[in-house]
Formats: C-alpha cells, sequence, structure tokens
C-alpha cells in the first residue's frame, strides 16, 4: 500500500482501498466514493477549467476522512503538447518477455488506458500517426466531458464490485503489478483470469485494440447482474455507451448516484 504524507494528513492511492479485500467498503462506502467523485466532476465541468481529461483510480486519493480527491485533472493538453514534441512517451503500448505491458514516463505516473474512452484512444492513435509536422486532432470540451464520463462508468463498477469489466465474462481480480525497471520507468501488468487460469489469445495490448477500434465484444460489461439496482445498471450502460453524445451529463450521473445509493443504504441499515 503507498501512503502520502502532506499537510492535512495521510493520503492512500484509491486502488489501494478499492482492491485490499481486507477492509470491508459497504454501501455507505460505495455512497461517499461516488458522492465525491461525481460532486468533483461537476465542480470540474462547471469550471474553467472544463474536464478532469485524465480520469482513472490513479487521479483519486482518499484522505485521512476517507474522503476522495481529484488530482490529475487539467493536464491533458499539457501531456498532449510534450507528447507531440517527444519530450515525453505516453501510454505507449508494448510487448516485453514479461507479457503486455503499458509504458508510462513518471515515476509516480500509472496508465490509465483502461479507463480512456475509445473515442479518445481513436484520437490519440490518430494524433500519433500524423507525427509532429501536422496538426494534431483536437477534441471539443464536450466531448472531453463525455470522456469523463466514461471513465466515471468504470471506476463507478469497480467501487461496486472491486474488479474491472474487462473483458467480456472475464473476471480481472487483483493482479495489478508495478514494476520498474533501471530507468524507473513503471509498467502495469493487468492479468486476466477466467476460472483462476489465464486467459489465452488475449494479451492486454490486444485488448486496448479492440476497445479502440470497436472489434468483437471488448466493451465494459457488466458481470454479475444478480441483485443490481436496474437504474444502476442502466446509468453504468449509458456511461460506456460507444456514442459520446449518448452519454449522460455529469450532473444526471451525480443525481442518479445518490438516488441509487441512498435506497441502497435504506435497504442495507
Amino acid at each position: 500500500m503507498q501512503v502520502i504524507s502532506t499537510l492535512t494528513g495521510i493520503i492512500l492511492y484509491f486502488q489501494d482501498i478499492i482492491y485490499n479485500h481486507q477492509i470491508v467498503l459497504d454501501a455507505q462506502f460505495h455512497g461517499a466514493f461516488a458522492r465525491d467523485i461525481t460532486l468533483g466532476l461537476e465542480y470540474l465541468h462547471a469550471s474553467p477549467i472544463g474536464c478532469h481529461g485524465s480520469l482513472s483510480p490513479w487521479a483519486c486519493l482518499i484522505d485521512r476522512n476517507w474522503a476522495v480527491r481529484l488530482t490529475d485533472y487539467g493536464i491533458a493538453d499539457s501531456l498532449e503538447r510534450w507528447q507531440k514534441m517527444g519530450i515525453i512517451s505516453v501510454e505507449a503500448l508494448r510487448e516485453d518477455n514479461e507479457g503486455s505491458t503499458i509504458e508510462k514516463s513518471g515515476s509516480q505516473q500509472k496508465t490509465s488506458v483502461l479507463y480512456c474512452a475509445p473515442e479518445m484512444l481513436r484520437t490519440s492513435e490518430s494524433n500519433r500517426r500524423r507525427g509532429i509536422e501536422k496538426n494534431w486532432v483536437q477534441q471539443t470540451m464536450v466531448r472531453r466531458q463525455a470522456g469523463d464520463i466514461y471513465g466515471f462508468g468504470m471506476i463507478m463498477y469497480e467501487i461496486l464490485f472491486r474488479s474491472l469489466p474487462f473483458p467480456d465474462k472475464t473476471d480481472i481480480t487483483e493482479s495489478i503489478t508495478i514494476l520498474k525497471t533501471d530507468h524507473q520507468i513503471e509498467f502495469l501488468i493487468i492479468e486476466s483470469k477466467l476460472h483462476n487460469s489465464t486467459i489465452k489469445n488475449c494479451t492486454f495490448k490486444e485488448l486496448v485494440e479492440n476497445v479502440r477500434t470497436g472489434k468483437g465484444t471488448f466493451r465494459p460489461s457488466i458481470q454479475n447482474r444478480e441483485g443490481m439496482n436496474p437504474d444502476l445498471m442502466s446509468l453504468l450502460l449509458d456511461c460506456w455507451n460507444e456514442n459520446p453524445d449518448a452519454r449522460p451529463s455529469i450532473h444526471r450521473v451525480r443525481i442518479c448516484t445518490e438516488t441509487y445509493l441512498k435506497v441502497l443504504v435504506t435497504t442495507v441499515g
């Protein structure tokens, strides 16, 4: 577990809480985490910043009061500019002898590619192929906000099920390993498991490529629908809609999650 000491107290990485099964997360925690994230996103979407742009669990920190604090927002444009200039290499997919990995610059940054909406992945790939000489395609602020909604749907699923909805009918469980090379470049290895055996013929790189291109059924999917509130289920699916214009606004997402989780807390309590 990684711990950050700040002037305001101890900060924990969101993933360290979600995937630590020694910590019991009940409906009240679900509601509190979702509320904090949606309130943060709603503030950003209404602010001059306009969007988060890099939403992932690694952009969510938990303070000593168990409140979620968003970080890494408003840096997407700078990262893209530095990437185009060749100063950094962000989310460069690669294969090594140990398996499928994602390379990321910076000793503290983790990859957010799984939380990136399909249209964002396609734009990123298109810009990469354009190179330095040509103008890069820019996403509108509305599209960037829709990208935040996609990422929130992924995080909300993790809050509820402590797993990722990738790939279809595959349970991706606490198998996130960070490896550091001599050059302090970090790799994120996510091992897909099904019935305790590693999935064949589906590398992590292929999974991301299928999400980007829309091939097959590689879309987020709800693995366990039993006992799940149908309204929340519908909301998650809307957040993952292939059409970014069809995804709900952050205001609707906040209202819907608050309504659902209030009902759940009342039922459980």
